[in-house]
């Protein structure tokens, strides 16, 4: 499934754990349904983007302030 989704294990482990996308244990073996699991992200698409927007004007900011503050030195 990482390999489908171009992921790493660790952030397909990570997606799992938080019940981002949807499995299911068959003995020790974790199962994805592909079309569960693309709804799901496709659901949390939106959510996503919004929290990425916010942290990159963070970023932007944070980088105004240190520009501003070493031109007033």
């Amino acid at each position: 499934m990482a390999e489908i989704l171009g992921w790493s294990l660790a952030k397909l482990d990570r997606r799992t754990k938080e019940k981002a996308i949807p499995s299911m244990l068959d003995g020790d073996r974790r199962l994805y349904e592909i079309d569960a699991v693309i709804d799901a992200i496709k659901a949390g698409t939106a959510e996503a983007e919004a929290v990425a927007a916010e942290r990159q004007a963070a970023k932007q900011a944070a980088k105004n302030a240190n520009k501003e503050g070493a031109a007033d030195a």
